[in-house]
C-alpha cells in the first residue's frame, strides 16, 4: 500500500520530503522523534503502540509544512491526473457528526468546507489534532497540529484566522 500511494501520488514530484508511511516505510533521516498523538474525542496518547492505531486508516506520518505542500498541490492540479476530480471533491452534502448528531456540518467527499468571513476554506482535520486547508481565494495553504488533546477546535480556529489575516493584507 505504502509504495502504490508513494508512486501514485509521487512524492517526491510535490516535495513531500518529510512524508512517510510509518512501519511501511523508513523514517527519513534527520526527523525529529515523531510527536505523541492524543486521540482528541476519547484523550489517550497512541504514541508507541505496535503495530500503531491508524496502521490502515491513516498511518502517515508528515509535517506540517509538507501537509501544507500537498494541499495546495492537491487544489491547485498537481495531484489528480484529471483536474475534474477536485470539483468531486469539493461537491456538497450536509451530515450530522458522530459527537453531535443535532449539529449539521459540510462536507465535500474528503474536505470539510467553511465559509471564513469572505472566502471558503476547504480542509480536513485528523483523529490526532491534524487540520490542513486551503482557501482558492487567497491561494494559501495552512496546516496545523496540535499536541493536547483538547485543542483541535482550537488550532483549526487558529488556522482560519491565519488566512483571514492573509486576506487583510
Amino acid at each position: 500500500m505504502a509504495a502504490a500511494a508513494r508512486k501514485l501520488i509521487d512524492f517526491d514530484r510535490l516535495g513531500l520530503a518529510d512524508t512517510w508511511w510509518e512501519v511501511l516505510e523508513p523514517k527519513p533521516g534527520g526527523m525529529l522523534p515523531r510527536a505523541h498523538q492524543y486521540n482528541y474525542v476519547q484523550g489517550w496518547d497512541s504514541y508507541g503502540n505496535d503495530p500503531p492505531f491508524d496502521l490502515f486508516g491513516g498511518g502517515i506520518v508528515s509535517t506540517t509544512m509538507d501537509l501544507a505542500r500537498f494541499f495546495y498541490a492537491l487544489f491547485n492540479g498537481h495531484v489528480f491526473r484529471k483536474a475534474e476530480t477536485i470539483k468531486v471533491m469539493e461537491s456538497v452534502v450536509k451530515t450530522a457528526s458522530p459527537r453531535d448528531p443535532n449539529a449539521c456540518y459540510i462536507f465535500g467527499h474528503g474536505l470539510q468546507i467553511q465559509e471564513v468571513g469572505d472566502f471558503t476554506v476547504y480542509g480536513h482535520g485528523g483523529l490526532w489534532g491534524v487540520y490542513a486547508g486551503y482557501a482558492p481565494a487567497l491561494d494559501m495553504s495552512v496546516s496545523v497540529i496540535g499536541l493536547r488533546k483538547e485543542s483541535l477546535e482550537r488550532y483549526r480556529f487558529g488556522a482560519w484566522e491565519v488566512m483571514s489575516e492573509a486576506e487583510r493584507l
